[in-house]
């Protein structure tokens, strides 16, 4: 019984370390972490905007990618459905992800389209954005049909831009970074499958899509 005890509660603590690493690396917080690395290893890349702007610019991108939409996909699930479940946050299930991920596609749509026609901002900026909007369009079209790693995804995606940016750009500011984010990925995969959120086929989907989508953006976007 001793034993059965402590065997349940490795589980729990496992689990919740599993749930809390698929919070902080929520696929809603990945252009908020992207911006931040860039902007504080190589502000180059950000140019020509002054240490105010690229303050400005990291607030936008958090309250535009993330709290924007995560609050929205709050008040719907628990205004209108009159009804408020951790799942619905984590969106576990295929049919809870599928309006919040359009949605979400639809404020990256808008906030694309502010830094290149009303801001101005430069090309590197512009493709970054881009490129996030396009993997949720993307995530969010296969969501339709297939439950699809939106974790994989993302931080795959923000891996090759990084590496992509160190090697072109950055003169390898990025590179202990990558090999960091490479373990992340890793453990918030295992974390992902431990959860039973995703398959292994669904998580390689994920990482997939997101590599894909970073490299069409890098060389044919920018």
């Amino acid at each position: 019984m001793a034993k059965y005890r402590i065997l349940k509660k490795r589980i729990l603590i496992n689990r919740g370390v599993a749930q809390f690493l698929s919070f902080i690396l929520h696929p809603l917080l990945m252009p908020s972490y992207l911006f931040f690395i860039i902007i504080n290893l190589y502000p180059p890349l950000v140019s020509p905007l002054s240490e105010e702007g690229r303050r400005y610019l990291i607030w936008m991108i958090f309250f535009s990618t993330f709290l924007f939409p995560f609050f929205s996909i709050v008040i719907f699930s628990g205004v209108l459905r009159n009804k408020l479940k951790i799942s619905q946050l984590i969106m576990d299930n295929r049919e809870e992800r599928i309006v919040p991920f359009l949605f979400t596609g639809l404020v990256y749509l808008g906030v694309t389209y502010l830094m290149l026609y009303t801001l101005k901002m430069n090309a590197i900026i512009v493709m970054l954005m881009a490129g996030i909007t396009l993997t949720v369009i993307l995530v969010s079209f296969v969501t339709l049909f297939w439950k699809i790693s939106a974790h994989a995804a993302a931080i795959s995606g923000v891996i090759v831009l990084l590496f992509f940016l160190n090697q072109e750009y950055a003169e390898g500011q990025f590179y202990n970074f990558i090999l960091g984010l490479i373990i992340v990925a890793g453990i918030l995969c295992s974390a992902r499958l431990y959860l039973n959120s995703h398959s292994p086929l669904q998580v390689m989907g994920g990482t997939l899509l997101g590599i894909s989508t970073a490299v069409f953006s890098f060389y044919i976007l920018l």
